[in-house]
């Protein structure tokens, strides 16, 4: 049976009896959006909020993201699709999982770029947007992600 969840995770809980130890896998769905107003690089954070997408302690998250701008003065337009992992550790170090993330884009300006960093800071995943440098561009990525926090 096929369902659609319009809602920010769904839940399975498992306990693994061998390292007498709980493992939450989550599985989401998230939504970012943003403008950039000219070609400074420019954090783009969950849609409606201002916040980044934070990690749980001892996690690993792999992402796929849909990415989408649109300059509706030149009606340039940046889409693409990127995919990854980040992890968390104990120590609260945050890193992109083999040190390298895919990006499949296409772009109408070869200036505009999009960036997926791991933010040591903040402990999250953070995209960064570079849009035209005369033109606010509006940008909008949904993500499927899945988390294990184990």
């Amino acid at each position: 049976m096929s369902r659609l969840y319009n809602a920010d995770q769904v839940l399975s809980n498992c306990y693994d009896a061998e390292k007498q130890a709980l493992r939450i896998t989550t599985s989401l769905l998230r939504e970012w959006a943003g403008i950039t107003a000219d070609a400074t690089p420019t954090e783009i954070f969950i849609k409606g909020t201002s916040d980044a997408f934070a990690l749980e302690p001892n996690s690993a998250i792999s992402f796929n993201l849909t990415v989408g701008g649109r300059d509706n003065v030149n009606d340039d337009v940046f889409v693409g699709t990127i995919k990854g992992g980040i992890k968390r550790d104990g120590a609260g170090n945050v890193s992109i999982v083999s040190g390298s993330v895919v990006y499949e884009t296409q772009s109408d300006d070869p200036a505009w770029d999009f960036e997926v960093q791991a933010d040591n800071v903040n402990k999250s995943l953070k995209l960064v947007a570079t849009g035209d440098p005369d033109n606010p561009v509006q940008w909008e990525i949904t993500g499927v992600l899945a988390s294990v926090v184990f």
